[in-house]
């Protein structure tokens, strides 16, 4: 009877850790912590929007990363409205900026003719 009263007692306290854990976790600040964080598979909407706000800044502030990343956010609608012209833009101002996965990303959107964004081959490649 001891032995499950003391993993009653277990399962408990390891409920209410992982409780306060969750409740800690900070909006991200970086390029690097939006990214676990999307591809974590803990999306909520308010951290969403969090770390869009975020990133666009980053954007701004003219990190190439961040500009492919707010593509992506744009591309998939995450924070956001899904918005394939804005993601085809950021697309392209993170590979002037020299992000080769954002070059890549845009190639990606031209071959798939994704949205209202024509299907072209040549730009894709």
């Amino acid at each position: 009877m001891k032995k499950y009263q003391l993993f009653a007692i277990l399962v408990i306290a390891l409920y209410f850790t992982g409780r306060s854990q969750q409740g800690t976790v900070e909006s991200p600040n970086s390029v690097e912590d939006v990214e676990s964080y999307i591809y974590g598979g803990d999306l909520t909407r308010e951290r969403s929007k969090k770390a869009f706000k975020r990133i666009k800044l980053l954007s701004k502030e003219g990190d190439g990363e961040a500009a492919c990343l707010l593509g992506i956010l744009y591309k998939d609608g995450i924070g956001t409205r899904l918005n394939f012209n804005k993601a085809r833009k950021q697309f392209k101002k993170g590979h002037e900026l020299g992000s080769g996965k954002a070059a890549y990303s845009l190639g990606y959107l031209y071959l798939k003719g994704l949205g209202n964004i024509e299907q072209n081959y040549q730009k894709a490649i």
